[in-house]
């Protein structure tokens, strides 16, 4: 696992990396709510942190990691990014930090319910990312960039969502993709390129 191969690694540098919503869940949203809801997520942006590290050998490596929220907290070393992503660097105060020590200051901040679950206005990827930064700079303020108010993403969320059942499915299905996406394609990487490794060099029997 990544954090437990990066987890003691200092970040030397960290930017907030907002991107839009993906049209996946803008069609999730749309197909059970029954109404266009693109107008009120384009309004809205996904936001994750991009760290760097420097590796402890003989050569400083440096090595980028993304740390991200969706339905669970996900460390990736494979991550995209595009000329859709708005990209800020993170002022880095408050001595040394390690990938291990601002997730578990953040746990301790924000409590483990709102650091393991997600809500979709009340505990989002926005909440995490905005108190992650806050362990790396006490003082970062967040009106600055694009986040959006919980009263803005209230509002967004209630003009989306008109019962419950619409929210539980909204979320059931999320999760599913979420999962999808974090377990399955990376089973089915890891076979390929096992697969891969054994045609390119085939055991001799």
């Amino acid at each position: 696992m990544c954090i437990a191969k990066y987890g003691d690694c200092k970040i030397s540098n960290a930017y907030l990396i907002f991107t839009p919503v993906s049209p996946f869940h803008v069609y999730v949203a749309s197909m059970i709510s029954f109404a266009n809801c693109k107008p009120i997520i384009d309004r809205v942006k996904h936001v994750n942190v991009l760290v760097e590290l420097t590796m402890d050998d003989e050569r400083n490596t440096k090595k980028f990691i993304v740390i991200d929220k969706t339905s669970y907290i996900d460390i990736l070393t494979d991550f995209r990014m595009d000329d859709t992503c708005e990209i800020y660097n993170i002022t880095i105060t408050g001595g040394e930090h390690t990938l291990n020590s601002i997730l578990n200051k953040t746990r301790c901040r924000i409590g483990d319910s709102k650091f393991f679950n997600w809500h979709m206005y009340k505990n989002n990827c926005q909440y995490f990312i905005r108190h992650l930064v806050r362990t790396l700079h006490p003082t970062f303020r967040s009106r600055k960039y694009n986040f959006t108010s919980r009263k803005r993403g209230k509002k967004y969320y209630n003009k989306m969502f008109s019962s419950n059942y619409s929210v539980n499915a909204y979320y059931s299905i999320v999760f599913l993709y979420n999962f999808f996406q974090k377990y399955i394609v990376n089973v089915q990487q890891h076979v390929v390129s096992n697969l891969r490794g054994f045609v390119n060099h085939p055991a001799v029997i």
